[in-house]
């Protein structure tokens, strides 16, 4: 029942763990340290729903949107930035046959400075653009509604009014977050591991962590570990290249 409204990630074997995929009203934290991957990931799954014809919003509050479409650009096709530079036509032609492959699928990329965006500029938005599925990159660093005397007492607020948005517009949204210093030496990185706010691993519904040692990353191969998962069972770690 409601399978048909869940957004595949497109990483089959977490897929088959969460039911399909994330459903409307859910949120999801990808984990991982800093310049590990989470946009990358982030981007990777907006790029698997928008082949599936579905409609990805992608929020960045970090990149600019300029940096973000060139980054799609290399995940949709397959190629790197300077390769696809140099074969300009090449490009071309493949960005055509998708478009005539979609079939109601559509990206929209918005972008943001940071602690610019408050969650009631964001429901406007998604409102207003009617997405299948949100990415926000990333939840940490949205503008709080309201300041706080301690941080995590502003990103308790920041994920409840996430997951907010999220049932009220009747969407999964997906968004990332730090881990603490201890997460570099992990093997696997856990929900003990959030940085700054351990309440985000309870209001999520599901929080994915990216592990990569230093032989995992020359041979293109990366950890994906379920945390938390309201959705399927948990501590289940899938290989994925990258």
């Amino acid at each position: 029942k409601g399978a048909q409204d869940r957004v595949p990630t497109g990483f089959s074997v977490l897929d088959e763990r969460i039911q399909g995929g994330l459903g409307p009203g859910e949120t999801g934290v990808i984990l991982a340290p800093p310049g590990h991957g989470k946009t990358t990931a982030l981007i990777s799954m907006a790029s698997a729903a928008l082949l599936r014809n579905k409609k990805p919003l992608y929020i960045s509050l970090e990149l600019s949107q300029k940096i973000i479409a060139s980054k799609f650009d290399t995940n949709l096709f397959g190629f790197t930035l300077d390769v696809i530079k140099k074969k300009p036509k090449t490009f071309q032609e493949s960005m055509q046959r998708l478009r005539m492959e979609l079939q109601g699928g559509k990206l929209q990329i918005a972008e943001f400075p940071t602690k610019s965006l408050t969650l009631y500029k964001m429901q406007d938005l998604v409102e207003k653009t009617q997405p299948d599925v949100v990415f926000l990159d990333y939840a940490q660093i949205l503008k709080p509604a309201k300041a706080k005397d301690e941080r995590r007492f502003e990103l308790t607020d920041i994920h409840e009014g996430l997951r907010g948005v999220a049932g009220q517009c009747h969407v999964p949204i997906w968004t990332a977050h730090q881990t603490n210093k201890p997460a570099l030496r992990a093997r696997e990185i856990g929900i003990e591991n959030i940085a700054e706010d351990f309440n985000v691993a309870a209001i999520a519904d599901l929080v994915v962590s990216l592990n990569q040692s230093d032989d995992e990353k020359r041979q293109g191969v990366i950890r994906l570990f379920i945390a938390k998962s309201r959705l399927g069972e948990s501590g289940v770690t899938f290989e994925a290249r990258c």
